[in-house]
């Protein structure tokens, strides 16, 4: 058959001996120099440029066909057009340069992949009706055996329901039907969502209240501290996150750390426990004061000096003294006034009360029923400008406030 009545790849057969046959002249000069081809005659013999073209034409065939036979192709390098603008159209498995991040797109069922800038899993939405969408924080549930899912819920970061920050996987990068598979971003960005509630470079934080959400609120212990992701791009409806899953570590499960007689969840079964070193084991525990050798108060002695807060203040109206934050006042009179029954007293509670008058003098002080003075008198101050007296007290039982006599004019 001649060459030159074949000019396109789909008129080669994908059967080798189909293909050109040059004949068995003494130099394939002879037969290829009729179309053309310029060989050196002592290059090849014809048996050897027979086979070569002959298996070349099969392998163009069945590559035009979609069906190569090539059993161990080779390339030293590929090189991709770095002029190719994105259509939103490219079918699954193509590959192409992405100018913008400066790496290639793979395409995938759904999902388009940053190759060298980010890490993805392919997850199974462990719910068969609920869709989890792009965007969602998700948490490993279980797996689905042999196919190597692990199926996936919204991440729950409620310290009351969570199984453990060690479950978060990342977050989902495309929508995930019922029962159905997808991708979560394990490291990379997650693009199209809607953060114009955020501020770009907000760290976000899988939501305590809400199941797969993120927030820009860090969360307060006990639930979960865990910081999903970064904003890129604050957009409502091409908006970016970059995440980064890093779940942290819960306290009993680091490395230095062990609770000792821990509950179910890990914690210890005792309240108002301490963490110790110990230096033989290497390693933090949890004990109770007396197993670390706290001694109680009773009985201490203190080797410095004690202060009760107190409060330094001037009062120009009514006031009820907060005794659960202070345990001494220091108190200005800038009218008069009257002390207004407490609620935050303790029983044994002991301190002193200063009435400083001001520059006009003459302010008195009334008492609230909780109040009692010496022979159930009230206060008699001193009146003088700026003059200083001095009221100790001690509660006796609640509703009870003991008031000494007060000591007058201090100079």
């Amino acid at each position: 058959m001649a060459f030159t009545n074949r000019t396109k790849i789909s008129e080669y057969d994908a059967t080798a001996a189909n293909n050109i046959n040059l004949g068995t002249a003494a130099s394939p000069a002879a037969r290829l120099g009729e179309y053309g081809v310029d060989l050196d005659a002592e290059a090849m013999r014809p048996s050897d440029t027979n086979g070569a073209l002959r298996e070349l034409m099969a392998h163009l065939k069945a590559m035009d066909a979609g069906t190569s036979v090539l059993t161990s192709p080779k390339a030293g390098q590929f090189l991709f057009d770095t002029t190719y603008t994105e259509t939103g159209s490219e079918p699954q498995g193509s590959t192409y340069w992405n100018s913008d991040e400066e790496t290639l797109d793979l395409v995938q069922n759904g999902a388009v992949l940053q190759l060298g800038q980010e890490t993805q899993i392919h997850v199974r939405n462990n719910s068969a009706t609920v869709t989890i969408t792009s965007g969602t924080a998700v948490m490993a549930v279980g797996t689905v055996g042999e196919s190597g899912r692990i199926k996936v819920d919204p991440m729950d970061a409620d310290d009351a329901t969570t199984p453990g920050p060690k479950y978060f996987l990342g977050v989902a990068t495309e929508d995930i039907l019922g029962g159905g598979d997808g991708k979560v971003t394990v490291f990379g960005k997650v693009r199209s969502l809607d953060t114009s509630t955020y501020a770009e470079g907000d760290v976000l934080w899988c939501d305590p209240a809400t199941p797969g959400a993120l927030t820009a609120t860090t969360p307060s212990a006990p639930d979960l501290k865990i910081a999903a992701g970064y904003v890129v791009t604050s957009d409502l409806n091409n908006g970016v996150i970059f995440v980064r899953a890093n779940a942290g570590i819960d306290l009993h499960e680091n490395h230095r750390v062990q609770i000792l007689s821990p509950d179910a969840g890990g914690n210890p079964q005792v309240d108002k426990m301490l963490l110790c070193w110990n230096n033989t084991a290497k390693r933090w525990e949890n004990k109770t004061a007396t197993d670390a050798g706290v001694a109680a108060l009773s009985g201490a002695a203190f080797t410095g000096a004690v202060q009760g807060s107190t409060q330094t203040a001037t009062f120009t109206s009514d006031q009820a003294l907060d005794y659960s934050t202070y345990q001494n006042f220091v108190i200005t009179l800038g009218a008069n006034i009257t002390l207004a029954t407490p609620t935050t007293e303790t029983v044994g509670q002991s301190g002193f009360l200063v009435f400083i008058q001001d520059g006009t003098g003459s302010r008195t002080v009334s008492l609230g029923t909780d109040y009692q003075s010496v022979g159930g008198s009230g206060l008699t101050l001193s009146t003088a400008a700026n003059s200083v007296d001095v009221v100790p007290y001690i509660v006796q039982a609640s509703g009870k406030i003991l008031l000494g006599t007060p000591q007058l004019a201090f100079a």
